[in-house]
């Protein structure tokens, strides 16, 4: 069994054994991370993942991606 992937960037090793959520939620971060620095707003050396972590700036970077791109109503009095 190879590492598992994303785009080339190894979200988990051939040593783990994640549930499905883990892996999937691994590969939704990374996903977002790379977002980010399509957006210009991670550089491009930031440090891959490791163990599932993000660094700090990748973490802030993905706040401000989703900020920046969903738009969510105004809550009502109701």
């Amino acid at each position: 069994m190879s590492a598992a992937r994303v785009n080339g960037i190894v979200i988990a090793t051939d040593d783990e054994t994640l549930p499905t959520a883990d892996l999937r939620q691994r590969a939704c971060t990374e996903l977002l991370r790379q977002a980010a620095i399509s957006a210009g707003l991670l550089a491009a050396d930031d440090a891959p993942p490791v163990d599932g972590a993000i660094s700090e700036a990748a973490a802030a970077a993905i706040e401000a991606l989703l900020d920046r791109e969903l738009a969510l109503p105004d809550p009502a009095d109701d």
